[in-house]
């Protein structure tokens, strides 16, 4: 994997799918954060939002505050 992180310059990590997979629940497919939680085993609230993408979830909250006219377009 490190050979792979140096070869394209992307951070890889045994938990990036995970990370992403986190991530996507909320913002792709909408769930809360319970239901996201059993999806991906984390009991503790803390610990999975870790696992989720801080600045892809503002970003896509912006774009929704945006579209809905809520939020000029800068």
């Amino acid at each position: 994997m490190r050979w792979i992180e140096t070869q394209t310059g992307i951070d890889l990590h045994s938990h990036r799918g995970r990370h992403t997979y986190a991530t996507n629940l909320l913002i792709k497919y909408g769930l809360g954060e319970g239901e996201a939680m059993k999806l991906t085993r984390h009991r503790d609230r803390r610990s999975f939002k870790r696992y989720t993408n801080k600045k892809e979830i503002y970003a896509a909250q912006v774009a929704i505050l945006r579209a809905s006219g809520q939020l000029p377009s800068s």
